[in-house]
């Protein structure tokens, strides 16, 4: 079966998904009374009546393969893995600031840094110095490529300073044997906490990038991956082995967009009476509904100028295949073309897609806002 919310594939014995820790009873039952059409209906409505965990990814594949294809191909874990662990929830804290929840997520981030290189400690303190990211778990990664990440994360609070401090986490994360396909995702919530009745705050959110270490701790493997999504025009041109880090920065920043034009403050900390709106917001989000609004304005944009007319599909896909990625249903991933158009943009600059140009001029709009 897979996960509703994460899409990862899992065995039918969890009753939480082990990738996202959200409940999966339910979502058993669900999709065995999907089959019936006359309560499809019905069944939608207990899901939106009941669901209290919202936890999303936009995950950054290097080929089109299924996870079944993959299983097959991939007999045992990859070797390389990381101490550090992602998936770690708490529960009975006591949060009554924002600084409580921060806090938090940076003493579960400490914690799992006992054994790791000074070198890597002091990149990743300089990361979270000097981008306002709460925790940096990078450990077993080679320096070089650390201080590679750090110029692309670098690139974005120059360019768009209103993004900053929305991140809580960058990490190492290792994936199940049928994620192996996956590079990095974006996690936009994350239930890290629930707290104590005596809280003023319900829950602690973490909003992350998380770093795939059979690819990331394998830089001969990731390198030559990525060359070759970027040679066939699956990646943007020019795509080098840290650039995938800037794609996921994209979903970043469209979510941030997202939050602004919405008027959300930061996710960390949530009361009890902001979990509906919370929901909503990341419903959307889900959806697509605000990545393709923002794509929508951008393409009127380009057809205003007086720019050689090509159809909505065929303007993204000048970007790179990946930028109108489908899901399992065969739907259009409107947030991947945005954080294609980023990922272009870094990797190019004045060469980039006139796509990417137009997407993130809107999208710069938005944010600055």
């Amino acid at each position: 079966m897979r996960c509703r919310y994460c899409k990862a594939k899992i065995s039918h014995k969890y009753d939480r998904c082990p990738h996202c820790n959200n409940p999966l009873t339910k979502q058993k039952f669900e999709r065995k009374e999907s089959i019936i059409r006359g309560i499809v209906f019905g069944t939608l409505i207990l899901y939106f009546a009941f669901i209290t965990t919202y936890f999303l990814t936009d995950h950054y594949y290097f080929s089109n393969k299924s996870d079944e294809e993959y299983t097959a191909e991939k007999e045992v874990t990859s070797p390389f893995q990381t101490i550090i662990s992602t998936d770690h929830v708490y529960s009975g804290v006591t949060i009554n600031t924002t600084d409580d929840a921060y806090k938090l997520i940076q003493k579960d981030s400490i914690e799992q840094k006992t054994t790791c290189d000074e070198g890597i400690i002091g990149i990743e303190n300089d990361i979270i110095n000097n981008y306002g990211v709460a925790a940096v778990n990078l450990c077993e990664l080679n320096p070089n490529l650390a201080i590679e990440l750090e110029k692309v994360i670098a690139t974005i609070y120059i360019e768009y300073p209103g993004a900053r401090n929305y991140l809580t986490n960058l990490s190492l994360r290792n994936n199940s044997i049928t994620e192996n396909n996956i590079i990095a995702v974006f996690v936009p919530t994350f239930k890290f906490a629930n707290t104590t009745s005596r809280s003023k705050y319900a829950k602690v959110y973490k909003t992350e990038i998380l770093l795939n270490s059979s690819f990331f701790l394998n830089e001969e493997k990731l390198r030559a991956t990525v060359k070759d999504s970027s040679i066939t025009g699956h990646f943007p041109a020019n795509a080098t082995e840290y650039s995938p880090v800037a794609h996921e920065l994209g979903h970043y920043l469209s979510f941030i967009a997202l939050l602004k034009d919405s008027k959300a403050k930061r996710l960390v900390a949530v009361t009890a009476n902001e979990d509906q709106y919370i929901y909503e917001l990341t419903k959307d989000y889900s959806e697509g509904n605000y990545s393709l609004k923002l794509l929508k304005e951008a393409y009127n944009n380009y057809i205003n100028d007086g720019n050689t007319v090509l159809s909505f599909d065929a303007w993204r896909k000048t970007i790179s295949g990946y930028a109108v990625s489908t899901d399992d249903n065969g739907n259009y991933v409107y947030d991947e073309t945005i954080a294609e158009a980023f990922h272009d943009e870094y990797l190019n600059g004045e060469n980039a897609s006139i796509a990417s140009k137009y997407i993130l001029q809107v999208l710069q709009k938005r944010l600055e806002s």
